[in-house]
């Protein structure tokens, strides 16, 4: 219903504005179903806890003879959109006030503030499409909360993720135990803000929304709380403080039965800002207890349990959040709870089940939305990365393929969610073994990214080391040890020494010197690569064992076979404490292991190991795959070999 209705304002706002700049803006179709897309979900976003009054209040904005369709108040809306000055919002809320004409309304509602409050939620989501970023500073944005305030700056928000890193780290060091529970949400966390930092931008927008979000919420309720609590909050949030506004926003709760839902929920989304996930679970839940009827709440602590890894409890959020039909069925937030729960199973390994529901997802949003829309490329995205779990490359690359040509219709060439797709396109040719056309999309990908990022931030590195493993996978090793040496480089500048991706980079690097017959040097970058990240994760996270393994095999070759055993069993110890018995890598750390007994003539003990392994690949793959061929023909030579030695005996 409110889609319906905004469309109409749009186009009612067109032909009423005359030769006006405001008709220049939204005469261009994509600047129209941004501004569209941004009005239909301010009111929703408004709408969502708002008393009747207040939902009469913004019905009445959107009459013909509401405040948008008055003359004075249409000019104010060209300012909001040029942002050559903030709006004046008194002129805005006289119109509205005189639109409701309601005097029970009137006498009981601010509408200085709730103009205030709406037109803050509009101007930020004017500003998350690229379609108005460009007519809308942070300056002007702040100016919508009626003063001048220090706000916080690009630099501040770096810095304070890069004192999270430091602090997480730190924590890291103190967890002695390899199975905790709390190293595991810790490195959760540390990936998290590795990601925040690589794209230090976009993530600096989401804060000032955030920041913006909280202040209107905050706005709403400011006659429930004291005139401290309110102070104490609003200076927090201006400050760009996540942790104590969060603090502020609990005391609120605690104080305040009438806001306490609302609190909390605002508590949580400054806690997980500031990367601190078991806190914004908490605030989430007890959003929840306190109004279990609110879809966005329950969708909130869904998403913090899907990231910290409690998939059976996400799914269970999700499921309530879509049985309240708290909207319409081609709503955004139905279909993002439809991709949510496909998130969910795919993270369980249920990949057909992911597929159904991230089939949903995309159904309801084509219903909403034009073939363009940046949702119908994410949620095709999503689709290709299930197919891509499954195996099903000819599968993924249809949908990968898919978004991006949607990408293409609402960005320029030069977009990170056209980079992406090209990205994802990339990987999946690789895994057909189409090398040649990976690297055409890859080098799209990097040539795209260096328009958009400085040399040194981590996408560029990681483009470089798609590029790598392709021109390795081809043979070419020394163009390959190229581009893993820039990877690094970037890595190096973006990171300090014993970052994950710095590690990665070394791994790769490894891989590439091996492939040349250079193994001292290999190993050389594996230990690097393994010292690292055991500054990072536990002995029992996956890297390790794959660090080990790698060195395994370089010391194999070099026939250093106790050394490369030595390497194999704590590879194996390690993944046996991640992985069940059936386990792909459980299988290749035994197969390894065979290789380096029946190395040293060890024939009897490289057919257990063998033998191990193939219980294993049976419960993972199909009787064709690679891996079962692979391990059967192990186990044939090892058998040959031992009888062999039998018949001279």
């Amino acid at each position: 219903m409110i889609g319906t209705i905004v469309i109409g304002i749009t186009d009612f706002l067109l032909a009423y504005a005359g030769n006006s700049t405001l008709t220049r803006l939204l005469s261009d179709s994509k600047k129209k179903r941004a501004f569209e897309k941004a009005l239909r979900d301010t009111f929703e976003k408004y709408n969502t806890d708002a008393s009747s009054g207040k939902k009469k209040l913004s019905e009445a904005l959107l009459l013909n003879e509401g405040p948008l369709f008055n003359a004075s108040v249409r000019d104010e809306v060209v300012l909001l959109l040029e942002a050559g000055e903030a709006p004046d919002i008194s002129v805005i809320s006289v119109a509205w006030e005189k639109a409701v004409a309601d005097d029970s309304i009137s006498h009981s509602v601010d509408f200085q503030s709730e103009t205030e409050t709406l037109l803050n939620i509009l101007n930020f989501q004017l500003q998350n499409t690229d379609e108005f970023r460009t007519h809308i500073d942070s300056s002007t944005l702040n100016k919508i909360w009626l003063r001048e305030t220090s706000g916080i700056s690009i630099d501040d928000h770096h810095r304070i993720l890069n004192e999270r890193e430091k602090e997480i780290r730190t924590e890291l060091a103190q967890v002695k135990e390899a199975e905790s529970k709390e190293r595991f949400l810790l490195e959760i966390e540390l990936t998290s803000i590795q990601h925040k930092l690589s794209d230090l931008e976009n993530s600096f927008k989401e804060k000032q929304t955030l920041l913006a979000e909280a202040n209107a919420s905050l706005t709403e309720f400011k006659d429930k709380v004291s005139e401290e609590q309110f102070q104490k909050a609003r200076d927090e949030l201006e400050k760009g403080n996540s942790t104590a506004a969060a603090e502020a926003f609990v005391k609120i709760a605690e104080q305040n039965d009438l806001v306490a839902a609302k609190s909390y929920y605002e508590a949580g989304r400054l806690a997980e800002d500031q990367i601190r996930y078991v806190k914004a679970y908490e605030f989430f839940q007890k959003a929840v207890m306190r109004d279990e009827s609110n879809s966005i709440f329950l969708s909130a602590v869904g998403n913090i349990a899907l990231r910290l890894g409690k998939h059976d409890k996400a799914i269970e959020y999700y499921e309530l959040a879509l049985a309240l039909k708290t909207y319409d069925e081609d709503h955004r937030d139905v279909a993002a709870c439809h991709s949510n729960l496909g998130g969910a199973w795919q993270a369980l390994g249920k990949h057909h089940k992911a597929i159904e529901y991230h089939e949903l997802a995309l159904a309801l949003v084509l219903k909403a939305y034009d073939e363009d829309h940046p949702d119908v490329a994410a949620f095709r995205n999503n689709l290709g990365r299930a197919w891509q779990a499954l195996g099903e490359h000819h599968k993924a690359i249809e949908y990968h393929e898919l978004a991006l040509a949607s990408a293409l219709k609402t960005y320029d060439e030069d977009h990170s969610d056209v980079t992406a797709s090209r990205s994802n396109l990339g990987t999946a040719w690789q895994a057909l073994g189409k090398h040649h056309k990976a690297i055409e999309y890859h080098e799209l990908a990097l040539a795209s990214a260096l328009k958009t990022y400085d040399e040194d931030n981590p996408n560029i590195g990681l483009h470089r080391n798609n590029l790598g493993l392709a021109w390795q996978a081809l043979g070419e090793h020394h163009k390959a040890i190229e581009y893993h040496e820039l990877a690094l480089v970037s890595a190096l500048k973006a990171y300090d020494e014993d970052h994950p991706d710095v590690a990665a980079c070394r791994n790769n690097l490894g891989i590439a010197w091996q492939a040349l017959g250079e193994y001292y040097k290999a190993i050389e970058y594996y230990e690097l690569a393994l010292a690292s990240d055991l500054k990072t994760y536990a002995e029992g996270h996956p890297k390790i064992a794959i660090r080990r393994n790698n060195l395994g095999v370089a010391w194999q070759a070099l026939g250093e076979h106790h050394k490369a055993i030595e390497c194999h069993e704590l590879a194996l110890a390690s993944d046996l404490k991640t992985y069940a018995e059936g386990h792909s890598s459980i299988a290749t750390d035994r197969n390894n292991l065979g290789l380096a007994w029946k190395a040293l003539g060890e024939y009897q003990k490289a057919i257990e190991y063998y033998e191990l392994a193939l219980a294993s690949d049976l419960k993972a793959y199909r009787e064709d795959h690679p891996n079962l061929v692979t391990t059967r023909n192990n186990l044939r030579l090892a058998w040959q070999a031992l009888e062999r030695i039998s018949q001279d005996d």
